[in-house]
């Protein structure tokens, strides 16, 4: 059993659309996806600033992290699910996902 995060980068289909996107993937989206998965804890965050990079534009202005206890085991369900729910707010040919696990964690002292 190992521990890790899985991101989702993500933008609504038009900025008209925000608010209505941010309402859908708070209210909806994020507490299927941990139930549905079994994440301990969810959190989204808007981009404020990014460094500038020739590779690569900023284009998903939001990213979710679910914090999992065991990322292999919400990887397998997350395989097997079907009938997710999506909203017509958000770009879903857009939406980048990343897995990550742990490699070290620090905590400074006083």
């Amino acid at each position: 059993m190992a521990a890790g995060k899985l991101m989702v980068f993500t933008k609504p289909v038009s900025p008209d659309m925000d608010a209505e996107f941010n309402r859908w993937y708070d209210g909806f989206h994020v507490p299927e996806v941990c139930k549905m998965l079994g994440a301990k804890l969810a959190e989204r965050y808007r981009l404020k600033s990014a460094q500038p990079n020739r590779s690569r534009q900023y284009e998903e202005p939001y990213v979710a992290v679910y914090h999992f206890d065991d990322i292999d085991e919400a990887l397998s369900k997350m395989g097997q699910m079907s009938g997710w729910t999506q909203s017509d707010t958000i770009d879903a040919g857009a939406a980048v996902i990343h897995v990550y696990e742990p490699i070290l964690v620090y905590e400074p002292k006083g």
